[in-house]
């Protein structure tokens, strides 16, 4: 994915922000069990966290350092992604949620690789960081409440 500026690159990776917080939102209405509605509804608002430092990075100019890299759990990778339906059980919607999350750090992984500068690659570096947190946080719930529990 080739961007002609740092502020294209940012726009697309801000759009990209704002449709995974109104997916998460969106799922999270959907939710009958209260826990999975309140992780739902707190990864969308770290989803538009993630908005708000994109455009201040935009905006202002403001590059952060780019975070260590984390060790993927690769949960997601061995599991299938279910039907997106009203009655989502926990399990269901913690595997779209890694997948969601596995997506997005792919994503800002190619921005950081084909940013046109260093310091915006190093801001994407630390937005993919970011989302293998987030994927690590509902794979390690999937293995202690799905897996073991089996």
């Amino acid at each position: 994915m080739q961007f002609a500026s740092a502020a294209e690159a940012l726009n697309y990776a801000i759009k990209r922000e704002i449709e995974a917080a109104r997916f998460y939102a969106q799922m999270a209405a959907r939710m009958t069990r209260r826990e999975m509605k309140e992780a739902l509804l707190e990864m969308a608002e770290e989803e538009r966290g993630h908005r708000d430092r994109l455009i201040a990075v935009r905006d202002q100019g403001v590059f952060p350092e780019a975070a260590a890299p984390l060790p993927d759990l690769k949960v997601s990778e061995y599991v299938e992604l279910p039907e997106i339906t009203d009655d989502l059980d926990w399990a269901q919607a913690l595997i779209v949620a890694m997948k969601r999350e596995a997506a997005a750090r792919e994503l800002y992984q190619e921005l950081a690789r084909t940013a046109p500068t260093p310091a915006l690659a190093a801001v994407f570096q630390r937005l993919a960081e970011e989302e293998a947190l987030h994927k690590r946080r509902f794979e390690a719930e999937y293995e202690e409440r799905v897996l073991e529990g089996n």
